[in-house]
């Protein structure tokens, strides 16, 4: 299965208005945007926002970043890192409303995987990440 088969998938998810696989550096390794959006420039916004975040988790002795979700006014964005480590590269969804984001989440724990094997088929990523046999601690 491809970067893009995936993608196509989670764009057809109900609320989703975009679905981008985000490299390290802020570029566009795949990406797909029902209204056209420029998937590039929120690539580098989102390869700054994942910084900080990873920098703030490592401030609170956390481990590696899991999700983020921005919630804006008009387009909601949802993060989710893909490969070991979280470092090879980030899936971005950007959603209708925050009241899709149940059915978005639960389509996403589906979708990581299949994702990362893809990722390293394709030779963006080095091995694929299982996140769901991940147990948060606590």
């Amino acid at each position: 299965m491809t970067v893009r088969v995936i993608l196509d998938e989670m764009i057809a998810v109900r609320g989703v208005r975009s679905a981008s696989v985000v490299g390290a550096e802020g570029t566009v390794v795949d990406g797909v945007a029902a209204d056209g959006g420029d998937l590039q420039l929120l690539a580098e916004r989102v390869a700054s926002a994942v910084g900080s975040s990873r920098a703030l988790a490592a401030l609170m002795g956390e481990g590696g970043l899991q999700q983020a979700f921005l919630e804006y006014l008009h387009e909601p964005v949802l993060l989710a890192p893909v490969g070991p480590g979280d470092e090879d590269a980030v899936l971005v969804l950007t959603l209708g409303s925050a009241a899709d984001l149940g059915r978005v989440r639960y389509e996403l724990r589906r979708a990581l995987p299949r994702l990362a094997e893809a990722l390293v088929e394709q030779g963006t990523a080095t091995a694929p990440r299982d996140t769901a046999s991940e147990v948060p601690p606590g």
